[in-house]
């Protein structure tokens, strides 16, 4: 189960990079200012993915991977909004924020409550 949680999230990572690359270089984000929910729900993907990934061994049961997913992209998401409001990058055209970051950070707990499901299901599947 951990290579398959690993190839997940590699995609999701490279999906994520690649999408990232240009919207900055093309201007998506100013174009299109929803493009940033599709880009936070990757990136908990990821981050939850990699969360789940890098602990695997310690986790016993589905509420410690449940945990250690949402809790890991919920902290990267935090380390990433951080990143963006010291660099400069986060500032909002429309609304505030506040509830742009709020809704960044719902974004990349939906993300990581995929990654969840996903790797729910395949437990299940490889304990049948």
């Amino acid at each position: 189960m951990k290579s398959k949680i690993f190839y997940l999230t590699l995609v999701s990572f490279v999906l994520l990079a690649l999408l990232y690359s240009i919207a900055l270089i093309q201007g998506w984000f100013f174009y299109w200012p929803w493009f940033d929910w599709p880009m936070h729900f990757l990136g908990g993907f990821f981050a939850g993915g990699f969360s789940l990934w890098f602990f695997f061994k310690k986790l016993k049961n589905r509420q410690e991977i449940f945990l250690a997913t949402f809790c890991g992209a919920l902290i990267i998401g935090a380390a990433w909004e951080l990143f963006e409001y010291f660099t400069g990058l986060a500032f909002v055209v429309y609304g505030n924020y506040v509830f742009d970051t709020v809704k960044d950070f719902l974004m990349d707990a939906l993300g990581a409550l995929a990654v969840y499901a996903l790797a729910a299901k395949i437990k299940d599947k490889e304990n049948v």
